[in-house]
Formats: structure tokens, sequence, C-alpha cells
């Protein structure tokens, strides 16, 4: 995000940070910092013992919180960016992830309990999924789908 340097009339870079509650109504919060610095980061999650979904930005390293998730969508960018010219490949994998998306809005409406149920067997489920899709490459290193 740019904003307007006062007196120098040019525009400087700044970050919104935005937090968004998880269970009953939607609680949004948006903090603003001039730069990216990990301080702001370290400061904003500060005594948070929740979980934390983001991009793989190296200032989210040492942030103490309950759980860092990673985010799909920059997985399937990674996807896209580092297997270009490997299109069976690559659609196969993007196809097992967007199948956490229509997961995700089939389920949108759903209690707090019931998401969690099924997420925990339907998205487990499709997470082994995508693991056999990325480990059907042949030079693809093993990994383990027990670990996020």
């Amino acid at each position: 995000m740019d904003r307007l340097d006062q007196g120098a009339g040019q525009a400087k870079e700044g970050r919104v940070w935005v937090a968004v509650s998880g269970q009953g109504p939607p609680l949004v919060h948006f903090s603003f910092t001039p730069n990216r610095k990990q301080a702001h980061v370290l400061s904003f999650f500060r005594g948070y013992g929740g979980a934390v979904m983001c991009d793989e930005y190296a200032g989210y390293a040492n942030v103490e919180c309950g759980v860092m998730q990673s985010c799909w969508a920059h997985a399937r960018r990674k996807i896209i960016d580092k297997c270009k010219g490997q299109a069976p490949y690559q659609a196969r994998v993007l196809l097992e992830i967007q199948k956490f998306y229509g997961i995700e809005d089939r389920i949108r409406n759903a209690s707090a309990e019931d998401r969690a149920r099924l997420r925990n067997t339907e998205s487990r489920a499709q997470l082994a999924k995508v693991f056999e899709a990325v480990e059907s490459r042949s030079d693809a290193p093993a990994s383990d789908p027990g670990k996020t």
C-alpha cells in the first residue's frame, strides 16, 4: 500500500495489517505501520495464542502464537511459478488444491462445530491427496503429510 509522504509530495510504502476472528460474529482489526519491519509483526501478535494464517514472509518467523498456518493461495502460486513447462503435473496439483476451496465453500454457513468436524475428516483426506499429487512427480522430494 502506498501512502502520501506529507510535505514531500511523494508516495511511500506502508502496511495495513488485518486480523479477523475465526469464530462467532466476524471481528476485524486493522493496524497501520509505515513499513514491513518484523518489530511491527511481533508487536501486533504479542500475547496472542490463536492461529495465524499468513504468507511465507520472513517477518513472521519469530511470531510466538498458538499455530502458524500457511495460505493455500500462496502454495498455488509456488506450484504455478516452480512448475512451468510441466502442465500435467501442475494441473493435477492445482486441481487437488482447488478442492479445498470447494470444501470451504460448501461448509461456509455451517456451525463452528460442523466446520471443525468436516475439516478434520474431508479436508484432512483432501490434504493427503494434495501430498500424493505433489509426490507424483518423479523428482519431488518425499514429504510427511502429517507436517503442515
